[in-house]
């Protein structure tokens, strides 16, 4: 199954989405088949998603994390959510 982690921010990129972004790539490190998407928050996506703050964090287009970094747990469990607990 195919994940994708979007981290949307400004460019250039604020620190709370800078990190946003570091976390979002080192959790995906940790499985098959996720990927991180940086995301321009005044792009045609983000005003898609309805996204209103930065960063926003989603994982396969469900939001996960608004305003803030999120931590490296919470996001790990979410994806493991979404794979349905298969790990690398």
């Amino acid at each position: 199954m195919k994940i994708i982690i979007r981290v949307f921010g400004p460019e250039p990129g604020c620190a709370k989405c800078k990190g946003a972004e570091k976390v979002a790539t080192e959790v995906a490190h940790k499985f098959e088949g996720v990927t991180v998407k940086k995301c321009d928050v005044f792009s045609d996506e983000a005003e898609e998603f309805g996204v209103m703050m930065t960063p926003t964090v989603m994982v396969n287009d469900i939001t996960v994390e608004v305003g803030r970094i999120p931590s490296a747990g919470k996001l790990e469990t979410i994806v493991r959510e979404v794979l349905g607990g298969d790990t690398k």
